[in-house]
Protein backbone atom coordinates (compact mmCIF):
# COMPACT_ATOMS: atom_id res chain seq x y z
CA UNK A 1 0.00 0.00 0.00
CA UNK A 2 1.45 3.34 -1.03
CA UNK A 3 0.32 6.59 0.51
CA UNK A 4 1.67 9.75 -1.07
CA UNK A 5 0.41 12.19 1.51
CA UNK A 6 0.69 12.19 5.26
CA UNK A 7 -2.77 12.04 6.78
CA UNK A 8 -3.42 12.60 10.49
CA UNK A 9 -3.53 8.87 11.17
CA UNK A 10 -0.30 8.21 9.29
CA UNK A 11 1.34 11.12 11.12
CA UNK A 12 0.25 9.62 14.44
CA UNK A 13 1.67 6.28 13.37
CA UNK A 14 4.92 7.96 12.34
CA UNK A 15 5.24 9.64 15.73
CA UNK A 16 4.52 6.39 17.60
CA UNK A 17 6.91 4.44 15.39
CA UNK A 18 9.51 3.61 18.08
CA UNK A 19 6.89 2.31 20.49
CA UNK A 20 5.21 0.21 17.81
CA UNK A 21 8.54 -1.30 16.78
CA UNK A 22 9.20 -2.26 20.42
CA UNK A 23 5.74 -3.84 20.69
CA UNK A 24 6.32 -5.82 17.50
CA UNK A 25 9.68 -7.07 18.79
CA UNK A 26 8.14 -8.04 22.14
CA UNK A 27 5.41 -10.03 20.37
CA UNK A 28 8.04 -11.71 18.19
CA UNK A 29 10.08 -12.69 21.28
CA UNK A 30 6.97 -14.14 22.95
CA UNK A 31 5.98 -15.89 19.74
CA UNK A 32 9.28 -17.78 19.67
CA UNK A 33 10.18 -18.18 23.36
CA UNK A 34 6.90 -19.56 24.72
CA UNK A 35 6.73 -22.54 22.31
CA UNK A 36 10.40 -23.33 22.92
CA UNK A 37 9.86 -23.16 26.68
CA UNK A 38 6.81 -25.43 26.47
CA UNK A 39 8.71 -27.97 24.37
CA UNK A 40 11.68 -27.95 26.76
CA UNK A 41 9.42 -28.43 29.78
CA UNK A 42 7.52 -31.22 28.03
CA UNK A 43 10.77 -32.93 27.11
CA UNK A 44 11.95 -32.65 30.72
CA UNK A 45 8.70 -34.22 31.99
CA UNK A 46 9.04 -37.05 29.46
CA UNK A 47 12.63 -37.64 30.51
CA UNK A 48 11.65 -37.83 34.19
CA UNK A 49 8.79 -40.24 33.44
CA UNK A 50 10.89 -42.55 31.26
CA UNK A 51 13.82 -42.69 33.68
CA UNK A 52 11.53 -43.29 36.64
CA UNK A 53 11.26 -46.99 35.94
CA UNK A 54 8.44 -49.39 35.18
CA UNK A 55 5.59 -46.99 35.89
CA UNK A 56 3.61 -47.08 32.61
CA UNK A 57 0.93 -44.74 33.94
CA UNK A 58 3.53 -42.02 34.58
CA UNK A 59 4.83 -42.39 31.02
CA UNK A 60 1.29 -42.18 29.59
CA UNK A 61 0.50 -39.10 31.69
CA UNK A 62 3.77 -37.45 30.65
CA UNK A 63 3.02 -38.25 27.00
CA UNK A 64 -0.43 -36.64 27.25
CA UNK A 65 1.04 -33.58 28.98
CA UNK A 66 3.77 -33.34 26.33
CA UNK A 67 1.22 -33.46 23.51
CA UNK A 68 -0.86 -30.75 25.23
CA UNK A 69 2.23 -28.56 25.63
CA UNK A 70 3.29 -29.17 22.05
CA UNK A 71 -0.19 -28.22 20.81
CA UNK A 72 -0.19 -25.12 23.00
CA UNK A 73 3.21 -24.13 21.64
CA UNK A 74 2.01 -24.44 18.03
CA UNK A 75 -1.09 -22.37 18.82
CA UNK A 76 0.94 -19.63 20.54
CA UNK A 77 3.30 -19.56 17.57
CA UNK A 78 0.48 -19.29 15.01
CA UNK A 79 -1.83 -16.79 16.77
CA UNK A 80 -0.01 -13.61 15.57
CA UNK A 81 0.07 -14.96 12.01
CA UNK A 82 -3.65 -15.77 12.07
CA UNK A 83 -4.49 -12.33 13.47
CA UNK A 84 -2.44 -10.60 10.75
CA UNK A 85 -4.09 -12.78 8.11
CA UNK A 86 -7.62 -11.95 9.31
CA UNK A 87 -6.84 -8.23 9.64
CA UNK A 88 -5.35 -8.26 6.13
CA UNK A 89 -8.62 -9.67 4.79
CA UNK A 90 -10.56 -7.00 6.71
CA UNK A 91 -8.31 -4.27 5.31
CA UNK A 92 -8.66 -5.55 1.73
CA UNK A 93 -12.44 -5.72 2.12
CA UNK A 94 -12.63 -2.21 3.60
CA UNK A 95 -10.41 -0.79 0.84
CA UNK A 96 -12.40 -2.40 -1.95
CA UNK A 97 -15.69 -1.12 -0.53
CA UNK A 98 -14.51 2.43 0.19
CA UNK A 99 -12.94 3.44 -3.14
CA UNK A 100 -9.38 3.34 -1.81
CA UNK A 101 -9.96 5.48 1.28
CA UNK A 102 -7.63 4.02 3.88
CA UNK A 103 -8.62 6.23 6.80
CA UNK A 104 -10.76 3.52 8.36
CA UNK A 105 -8.03 0.89 8.26
CA UNK A 106 -4.78 2.85 8.16
CA UNK A 107 -3.80 1.42 11.55
CA UNK A 108 -3.39 -1.94 9.79
CA UNK A 109 -1.15 -0.31 7.21
CA UNK A 110 0.70 1.40 10.04
CA UNK A 111 1.34 -1.92 11.80
CA UNK A 112 2.50 -3.56 8.58
CA UNK A 113 4.82 -0.72 7.53
CA UNK A 114 6.13 0.61 10.84
CA UNK A 115 9.45 -1.24 10.72
CA UNK A 116 10.01 -1.08 6.95
CA UNK A 117 12.63 1.60 6.31
CA UNK A 118 12.12 1.45 2.53
CA UNK A 119 8.35 1.88 2.64
CA UNK A 120 6.79 4.97 1.11
CA UNK A 121 3.94 4.68 3.61
CA UNK A 122 5.36 7.58 5.64
CA UNK A 123 6.17 9.79 2.66
CA UNK A 124 5.62 13.43 3.56
CA UNK A 125 5.45 12.86 7.31
CA UNK A 126 7.59 14.85 9.71
CA UNK A 127 8.21 14.19 13.34
CA UNK A 128 6.09 16.73 15.20
CA UNK A 129 8.70 16.92 17.94
CA UNK A 130 11.27 18.37 15.55
CA UNK A 131 9.02 21.34 14.93
CA UNK A 132 7.75 22.34 11.52
CA UNK A 133 6.93 26.01 12.06
CA UNK A 134 9.25 28.72 10.82
CA UNK A 135 8.66 31.28 13.57
CA UNK A 136 11.73 33.12 14.83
Amino acid sequence: MFILECTDTVQLCYNARKILILVKEFIKILQWSIPVLLIVLGTWDMFKAVTKGDDQKAVQDATKAFIRRLTSGVIVFLVPFIIRLVLGFVEDNMLSSSNGDVSATSWIGCWNNVDDKNSSYFAGCNNIYQGSSSTS
